[in-house]
Order: C-alpha cells, then structure tokens, then sequence
C-alpha cells in the first residue's frame, strides 16, 4: 500500500506529465522512483514525516529520515544517476 508521501509525489509526476517508474524493492535498499525529465534520469528516495516517539528537538525528524535514506541515496549514486531525498511533511 502507498503512503500518503508516495501518492502526493506520483500526482505530481502525472500533474507535471513526467515519465516514472517504481523502483521494485530488492534485498539491497533502493530509491523509490526512478523519474526521466528530458534525457535526465533521477532517482529519488520518498520519507514521510511522523511525529512518532514524542521527541520535540528542532531538526531531529528529519536529521533520522535522512540517515535513514543514506543506503538508498547511496545506491541511485552507484548506478550514475543523481538520487533526491524528499522529505514529505503533512
């Protein structure tokens, strides 16, 4: 099932007629979509915001999505194609 996150994301890619695809999830971390713009191709990993945990520190929310999304971030690196973290805030 598709987070909120995920759905926003994909209506802006149709929205914006932008060519995507899921990535398929492997054993290895991946990107979450793989988005051709003209003959640029990029990855991009989606994290979704929760407020889960009570931790009211500035940043700490998203400092752990992102050190969350390193390995995936990481992988879109690897193959040659430049990967966006986007952090989706309800």
């Amino acid at each position: 099932m598709k987070t909120t996150s995920e759905l926003a994301f994909e209506s802006f890619l149709i929205e914006n007629n932008l060519t995507f695809e899921k990535i398929e999830e492997e054993t290895t971390r991946r990107p979450d979509y793989l988005v051709q713009i003209g003959d640029v191709k990029l990855m991009f990993e989606i994290k979704e915001l929760d407020f889960e945990g009570g931790n009211r520190t500035i940043g700490d929310h998203v400092r752990r999505k992102i050190k969350e999304a390193r390995g995936q971030v990481r992988y879109g690196a690897e193959q040659g194609v430049p990967a966006v973290l986007l952090v989706y805030n309800t």
